[in-house]
Order: structure tokens, then sequence, then C-alpha cells
């Protein structure tokens, strides 16, 4: 990301500008380990991070923010995942 920094912008008008950049990367973030988890069979943190680009850690971390908006992702770190859906 390449941020761009305007000289009349404030220290608070920065950190909105950083905090929706941010999240706009999470959730294409999110959106990419959700696709690799929907082929229906139980998919490594490993190749999971390979797809989405991102550290197995990152994978670990997405997982758990994923179940926690009320994605149902069966599986754990070690095993490997498969999304169910969502919770409705």
């Amino acid at each position: 990301m390449t941020e761009t920094v305007v000289a009349s912008e404030t220290y608070r008008e920065r950190a909105r500008r950083r905090t929706r950049e941010l999240e706009k990367a999470r959730r294409a973030r999110h959106a990419a380990v959700l696709r690799v988890l929907q082929t229906g069979v139980f998919v490594g943190a490993a190749d999971v991070a390979r797809e989405a680009g991102v550290s197995v850690r990152t994978v670990y971390r997405d997982v758990e923010d994923l179940r926690a908006r009320g994605y149902v992702i069966r599986g754990e770190a070690g095993v490997g995942y498969e999304f169910r859906g969502k919770e409705e």
C-alpha cells in the first residue's frame, strides 16, 4: 500500500484514512481465504497462505476472525480447514 500524505491533513485524518485502508486490506484478505476454503475439502493453512499471499500465522488469525463474524469453518491449526457456510 502506498500512503499519500497531504500537507493540510491532520494526524486524526491520517489515522482515519490508514484505518480505512487497513480494513479494506483485511476484507480482501478474508475474501481470499474464503475462496481457498470453499473447495469442499480440508485445506492446510500453508496452502491457504500460499494461495492468499499471506503468512500461515495470518491465516490462523483470519480464520478466528471469520469464525467470530459467523462463518462456519471446520478444522484447526495443524490439521486444516474447511468452509461450511455462514451462520444464520
